[in-house]
């Protein structure tokens, strides 16, 4: 049973960094969905000729974007939200079950934790840029038959939830960090104190603040 798996899991210092890896894989997949949303519905892109035999992206370059255009299904926003709220459950089960816990395993720790409450923050302040309240969820949902009827929340709220994870994670997450055979270069492809404090002026710059 899947539930019989999870509690095998997830039970070695090493765990934490298999859990953020699909999240970065996650997030990957909606990089060209964000370009769209932002930079192009911005008109801070030129789009190339070959732009016009794509209908979904010419919608937005003539800003007229119909309903079935395929940039506006949100469902991969989510998937990166309800991947971030498990892990946020799962990863202290990996401090739990480990007894030879040292203080350089807490600080990773407490990182990696910021790096996925960026990840989530980022997926909602997109979400409420392009749609203003949307449904918002903190804890990971397993059963979709639960959300269907799920109303959205004022924004408001969810910035201020946003304001409080980023701000948590800009006193935790940090520049330099290696593991293990993870070399200097792995700081330029996953979130660092940069990334936070960057996403959390947008979020202030957003609201006025």
């Amino acid at each position: 049973r899947s539930s019989d798996l999870r509690e095998e899991m997830f039970n070695e210092n090493k765990d934490p960094y298999a859990i953020k890896s699909g999240l970065y894989n996650t997030l990957q997949g909606l990089v060209e969905q964000r370009f769209v949303l932002g930079e192009l519905r911005g008109d801070l892109v030129s789009p190339g000729w070959r732009a016009k035999k794509n209908m979904d992206v010419y919608e937005f370059m003539d800003h007229y974007v119909t309903p079935n255009n395929k940039y506006l299904d949100w469902s991969g926003f989510y998937q990166l939200i309800n991947q971030c709220n498990d892990a946020l459950v799962t990863l202290p089960k990996t401090l739990i079950n480990n007894p030879l816990i040292t203080q350089n395993d807490s600080v990773r720790y407490h990182h990696i934790v910021g790096e996925v409450l960026w990840l989530r923050a980022w997926a909602y302040f997109t979400l409420v840029q392009n749609w203003g309240d949307v449904p918002f969820f903190t804890n990971p949902v397993y059963n979709i038959d639960s959300v269907k009827a799920t109303p959205p929340v004022d924004k408001n709220l969810i910035l201020d939830q946003l304001e409080r994870d980023l701000i948590w994670a800009s006193k935790n997450v940090y520049y330099n960090w290696a593991w293990n055979n993870i070399n200097r270069f792995w700081n330029h492809e996953t979130v660092n104190i940069c990334a936070v404090i960057g996403l959390l002026g947008e979020v202030l710059l957003y609201r006025d603040k």
